[in-house]
């Protein structure tokens, strides 16, 4: 019988490209070997929720959350005091330290909390009839807050007042965010808004998705990332006039995200339909690996230190892990300020 080497070279190839796909896959799964990414609780209160965490400096965090909630840290987070506010009905949603003396939170009923002198003391001023969400502060003076309905408030005197500005959308605003050359903001429905002048315009980005967005990460003026709903990652490599979709591999409500760098980021949030996981990525989301969470937890919020030091706040908990800095995936190599 002749042998066909047509057949044959058609047989060596496929087994080439076999072995390849083989290799390519153990190489990414190599790539994550070694990175023991593991949630470290650090203190928890039953029946309490943390909404929001922010780090003024390495060692000393914040976080605040329902029933006028505000706990200080100033040992990276080993221990933890809780600030008596007195009887406070609304939820506290974000906090925000521009350093370590200066810092807002803004609260569910239009509370906005401001203090000059680390948090010994907060002085509240109220905004009618707004439904807070977030505030940033791209300076010690200029600010912004966002909440339901569309709403955004600024201000240029450090918080003392605050102005109403317009907005092209009606639907809520979760999170804000900022690089260089811009403050962002993202909501419901998909929705994207940018601000060039420093919070007082605001025109709407295209997404392509109609899916609620929960918050966003930029490391410089071009890269950025934003998570969501079903278990959506956009991310950006202009500046945000294209987002692209980087999507974990489960859907689920991604509440949270940080980069530490162009490739090593983390994503976490919760879901009702899968058991308990945060994702890491360390390619810049174009691919994600799974890890179980043992606490259980549905996170809301994460700050992240230049060490790969990430913090996360969620229902009851707050914990801690570690990333890997400067780990480039094997495969396919490619912040929050």
């Amino acid at each position: 019988m002749t042998s066909n080497p047509g057949s044959s070279n058609m047989i060596r190839y496929r087994v080439s490209k076999l072995i390849i796909v083989a290799l390519s896959v153990l190489m990414f799964q190599y790539s994550f070997a070694g990175q023991d990414v593991t949630l470290h609780q650090l203190t928890t209160m039953k029946w309490q929720n943390f909404i929001d965490i922010t780090l003024a400096n390495p060692d000393r965090i914040w976080v605040c959350g329902m029933s006028g909630l505000i706990m200080q840290s100033t040992d990276s987070g080993e221990n933890w005091v809780r600030q008596d506010q007195g009887p406070v009905p609304e939820w506290l949603t974000s906090v925000f330290f521009k350093d370590e003396s200066q810092g807002w939170i803004t609260g569910s009923e239009g509370s906005i909390l401001t203090t000059q002198d680390g948090g010994r003391t907060w002085k509240r001023n109220e905004l009618k009839d707004a439904h807070l969400t977030d505030i940033l502060f791209v300076d010690t003076s200029v600010g912004v807050a966002c909440g339901l309905d569309g709403m955004i408030f600024r201000t240029d005197n450090g918080g003392q007042t605050w102005t109403s500005l317009k907005t092209p959308i009606s639907t809520a605003i979760n999170k804000l965010g900022s690089n260089s050359d811009a403050i962002w903001a993202v909501g419901v429905r998909g929705v994207v808004l940018k601000s060039s002048d420093r919070g007082l315009t605001w025109h709407k980005i295209e997404t392509r998705t109609e899916e609620t967005l929960y918050d966003l990460t930029f490391i410089n003026d071009k890269r950025g990332w934003i998570c969501g709903r079903n278990g959506l990652v956009l991310f950006t490599d202009n500046g945000g006039l294209e987002w692209e979709s980087r999507n974990v591999p489960v859907d689920m409500e991604l509440c949270a995200i940080a980069f530490i760098d162009p490739n090593n980021g983390i994503t976490a949030g919760g879901s009702i339909n899968h058991p308990a996981q945060f994702f890491v990525t360390n390619d810049g989301g174009l691919s994600w690996a799974s890890h179980p969470d043992p606490l259980g937890k549905w996170w809301k919020s994460i700050e992240c230190l230049s060490d790969g030091t990430c913090y996360l706040a969620g229902n009851d908990a707050i914990a801690r892990c570690q990333l890997p800095v400067g780990v480039k995936s094997v495969s396919r190599a490619t912040s929050r300020d």
